[in-house]
């Protein structure tokens, strides 16, 4: 079985797939039309925005020792965290794998106070 993340990552990898095989449907004639391209864009652009979010959280997960109750907490604390922030959640989760790593911040509540502090003074 795969974890929480893993699992939610393959159904986002899954997602692109339909929606990528979409995209193929879309095509007539080797050109796309302007409406469907302007109806695919956002929720491709939402789709590999999540799968990013989700792949950065899974290099969190691996370097940290946190109970699954415990890491999803925290990936709701990044999101919330990334509109305090102006900072990509996808970047937050990275700051909060380098504390993790570094393993001199061993709670989520301490892994999330250091990319708080970092995203702050990154984007002051």
């Amino acid at each position: 079985l795969k974890s929480g993340p893993m699992r939610r990552l393959a159904e986002l990898n899954r997602q692109v797939q339909v929606v990528d095989r979409g995209m193929d449907d879309l095509f007539m004639g080797g050109a796309i039309t302007a409406g469907a391209a302007a109806f695919a864009a956002p929720l491709i652009a939402g789709t590999a925005a999540a799968i990013r979010f989700e792949s950065a959280m899974a290099d969190v997960k691996r370097v940290t020792d946190l109970e699954p109750r415990v890491f999803r907490r925290l990936e709701s604390d990044v999101l919330r965290l990334s509109l305090r922030i102006p900072m990509a959640a996808t970047e937050l989760a990275k700051l909060v794998e380098a504390a993790g790593q570094s393993k001199l911040y061993k709670t989520r509540q301490e892994m999330l106070r250091f990319a708080q502090d970092s995203g702050t003074m990154a984007t002051a």
